[in-house]
């Protein structure tokens, strides 16, 4: 891979801070012909017919005998460690677990719920009754230390904090640290996140500062 001077240019858009250094190191790519533009969200427009009431009842009544509720949605890759999941939870039992996947898991504590695949909207109206969003829990299986899920981003942009292994790109947005947490960088992580938080503000700063349109401000 090179850059091509003269008339045009490429440039190798990079989501991590970590990809793009790999481009330069691995590929001897010019470092001004990469930059770091990490993912972005849009909250889509959303039908709420589409919402599975029987599924926010659910998640009601289970919300309502935990202290707090984490949520991790996922296909269930091996990378996404809800194996791992399962186990931290049981250092928590006042906390509660609710695990989205397509994949079939093997629940095993009084403190998780699991439900199958559901619909976008489905999943907003669960974010409600949330504290926290979980990231992967097994992201090393892949050989790197940063990330830039698009399901964190989702987590934030509807007021949940994030809890994490990896350092997520949003972490660079000074706004943004405050709501992410890292369990290998802190061992303090369960107790912040526990604390008691304002979903509005969480959302708001989220929607402005992971908007695509600001990301890509200075292209």
């Amino acid at each position: 891979m090179k850059c091509f001077n003269r008339s045009s240019s490429i440039i190798y858009s990079c989501v991590t801070k970590e990809i793009q250094q790999d481009m330069i190191d691995r590929y001897d790519v010019d470092e001004r012909c990469t930059c770091f533009i990490q993912n972005g969200y849009y909250p889509p427009c959303m039908d709420d017919s589409h919402c599975d009431q029987a599924i926010i009842e659910k998640v009601k009544d289970f919300s309502g005998c935990f202290d707090k509720v984490g949520i991790f949605v996922g296909v269930g890759y091996a990378w996404h460690g809800i194996d791992e999941l399962i186990e931290f939870s049981k250092q928590y039992p006042s906390i509660g677990f609710i695990i989205i996947s397509i994949n079939d898991v093997n629940i095993d504590g009084d403190n998780i719920l699991v439900l199958e695949q559901q619909t976008l909207a489905t999943i907003c109206e669960i974010y409600k009754y949330c504290h926290f969003g979980i990231g992967s829990f097994r992201s090393n299986l892949k050989g790197l230390s940063e990330a830039s899920p698009l399901k964190t981003r989702e987590y934030l942009c509807y007021g949940l904090l994030v809890l994490t292994i990896d350092l997520d790109s949003a972490e660079t947005i000074h706004e943004l640290k405050p709501f992410i947490f890292n369990l290998n960088n802190d061992e303090n992580a369960m107790i912040h996140i526990l604390k008691e938080t304002n979903k509005d503000d969480i959302k708001r700063i989220a929607r402005h500062y992971l908007s695509w349109d600001l990301l890509f401000e200075d292209i």
